[in-house]
């Protein structure tokens, strides 16, 4: 998922605070979780206090057939108060 969504010029597995988050664009962090989101909230709550932070979910398949490139769901974001 990592390499599907990452752009030109992004850092992929970067350790920030403390944590490897998937990918750095410029301020931007971006997390793409593939499981539940209770095993991500700890990780979060440490990165949004000082970061802006996109957080992506994997699409669930449909009638279980795998595709080559995974769609886009969904992404949340979270930017820290000034």
């Amino acid at each position: 998922m990592e390499k599907w969504y990452a752009q030109s010029g992004d850092r992929v597995e970067v350790p920030v605070d403390g944590s490897i988050v998937d990918i750095v664009r410029g301020e931007l962090l971006v997390e793409i979780q593939t499981s539940n989101f209770a095993a991500i909230r700890r990780k979060l709550e440490k990165l949004i206090v000082n970061h802006p932070v996109r957080l992506g979910n994997r699409p669930a398949r449909k009638g279980g057939k795998k595709t080559r490139r995974p769609p886009a769901k969904w992404f949340l974001a979270w930017m820290p108060e000034s």
